[in-house]
């Protein structure tokens, strides 16, 4: 939920940063506001993204957190490249402007088309390399040491659950009648 949050704020943000609300602020004010947009604008993409590469949301390399990632990622590096322009003001940041701007919005809102309509799934086509050894689990809130004594491990480890095998050789046991 935090995750779904946190992108709609930054889609918010987005919206903000294209629509020159800041040529209402006055000249002596705009660089303070700005600059405190731009710090919670970036926490606000950092925090979700830092999240879901701890595997706070699934595994890191399951597809979705992945392309959350790279979306996230690409977001990013746009706000940095505003950033990067309104810091520098001289001329010649049109190309960084017309490069950062699409790329902001692009990773932006495909990280909140993300966040809001898919979630990590378990199923047979992505495995997590740690659970198919059995030393640790993931789950929604954080990573967890398996138990060795559960009853998954019981079930399986227990005598009736293994097939019972011949203990002699067939030939041993046949009994040869006596002449």
């Amino acid at each position: 939920m935090l995750r779904r949050i946190c992108s709609g704020l930054s889609v918010l943000g987005v919206l903000l940063a294209a629509t020159n609300n800041s040529a209402r602020i006055p000249a002596e004010h705009a660089t303070l506001v700005l600059s405190v947009f731009f710090v919670l604008f970036l926490w606000v993409q950092i925090y979700p993204l830092v999240m879901t590469l701890s595997g706070h949301w699934g595994h890191r390399r399951h597809p979705v957190n992945k392309m959350y990632t790279f979306f996230a990622s690409l977001g990013l590096v746009g706000v940095l490249g505003i950033i990067a322009a309104v810091v520098l003001s001289k001329s010649g940041t049109e190309l960084i402007l017309i490069l950062a701007g699409p790329t902001m919005f692009l990773g932006i809102v495909g990280a909140a088309v993300l966040a809001f309509f898919a979630a990590p799934w378990k199923d047979w086509a992505f495995h997590d390399p740690e659970d198919r050894e059995g030393k640790i689990r993931s789950s929604r809130i954080g990573r967890a040491p398996v138990e060795e004594e559960g009853w998954m491990n019981n079930l399986v480890n227990s005598e009736s659950a293994r097939p019972k095998l011949p203990t002699t050789a067939p030939e041993e046991k046949q009994t040869k009648p006596e002449a």
